[in-house]
């Protein structure tokens, strides 16, 4: 049986992130025949499918040794989900140690699924990155820029033009049971932050960010009897989510908001599904919280804080009036689509579009030969 490594943004306690091992191992499994499959990280979720990654440290320089040997009987080496082409790897990165053995060994396959390109830091990462790609036995982008962007390279493959891994989640799930209409209805949200994990200090569009979401949580918790559900959809302690959420909710307790609920991270990413699954309205700033929702049919409204955001509601065929930006649409406006949601799902997205996403979604295996 062949023995795949993925490599990415794993173990950091990203329910986004952990999404793509659980669809990762599933696809593997699915359609390129192998339950052998190792993820570079030091802890994985909690999934339906056969994964393994790092032992519990015991000494120094013990990761970097496990991923040679891991790498010395791997039979492909794949980069899976997230914004993970940004900069140059260090000359250890498994990237770079694959490359090396692609040259003694030319039956190594290397390649990515799901992935987005770019912003690069300066033009001397995106060269590497070119450098990279070019060297690559395949390439699945998960939105439209990146794909574009791959063409313009001129690589000696074609790239495919795929999507969020996210978007099989359903295939892997079972779907949660409709609600009766009279229990009482919630709205989710999953707030972050963004610039001050990107090493901006004291940005005003975060200020600005977090200002209109407690307020435009306090209209809601007035016009509205609806239960407020905080995800937590990041736990890591350095850049998670708790302080804006806790932030959020003490503002709204001062001004008298109730019924509040937190749901913590949890590695168990089934859970996550479906308590997103259960709301009746999204309100979110992590895309993947948006992307949960859309694929279990829950209508929602994306912060636009970063050109992914965009990208995605463009991709599903979002409609322009329920948009609000970066934070930047009338609150008021916004509160009354809110409240029409939560009495009957309009139609916020073109079907089709959604349709030829999930689609696209699978040619990230099925386009791929290992």
């Amino acid at each position: 049986m062949k023995k795949i490594l993925f490599e990415g943004y794993y173990g950091h306690e990203n329910t986004g992130d952990d999404a793509f091992i659980e669809v990762s191992a599933w696809g593997a499994e699915t359609y390129w025949g192998t339950k052998n499959n190792f993820f570079l990280s030091r802890s994985l979720p909690k999934i339906k499918h056969s994964a393994s990654c790092f032992e519990k440290q015991a000494f120094r320089g013990q990761y970097r040794l496990e991923c040679l040997l891991q790498l010395a009987d791997a039979d492909a080496v794949v980069s899976a989900g997230g914004s993970t082409f940004e900069k140059a790897p260090e000359i250890m990165h498994i990237r770079n140690l694959s490359l090396l053995k692609k040259k003694t060994n030319g039956s190594l396959k290397i390649g990515a699924i799901g992935v987005s390109l770019g912003p690069y830091k300066n033009i001397e990462h995106e060269r590497a990155i070119i450098e990279y790609l070019s060297n690559l036995d395949f390439l699945a982008l998960r939105d439209e820029y990146s794909y574009k962007l791959a063409l313009s390279y001129n690589l000696p493959y074609n790239p495919i033009n795929a999507f969020d891994l996210a978007a099989l989640l359903p295939h892997i799930y079972n779907p949660v049971s409709v609600k009766p209409d009279h229990e009482e209805k919630i709205f989710g949200i999953s707030a972050c932050y963004f610039e001050r994990y990107r090493g901006i200090t004291n940005s005003a569009s975060e200020e600005r960010r977090t200002n209109y979401l407690k307020s435009l949580l306090l209209e809601v918790s007035r016009k509205t009897n609806v239960k407020l559900r905080f995800f937590i959809f990041n736990g890591n302690v350095i850049n998670g989510d708790q302080q804006i959420t806790y932030s959020i909710i003490n503002y709204l307790t001062s001004k008298n908001a109730t019924n509040i609920e937190i749901v913590p991270y949890s590695t168990r990413t089934n859970f996550m599904y479906n308590k997103v699954s259960e709301c009746d309205v999204i309100l979110s700033v992590r895309l993947h919280a948006s992307m949960f929702a859309c694929f279990s049919q829950i209508p929602f409204f994306l912060v636009e804080y970063h050109r992914k955001c965009g990208d995605f509601l463009n991709s599903i065929g979002y409609h322009e009036n329920y948009k609000i930006g970066d934070g930047t649409k009338d609150i008021a406006e916004t509160v009354d689509q809110i409240t029409a949601f939560l009495e009957n799902k309009n139609n916020y997205v073109q079907p089709e579009k959604l349709v030829n996403c999930r689609e696209k979604a699978m040619m990230n295996f099925t386009s791929v030969k290992l």
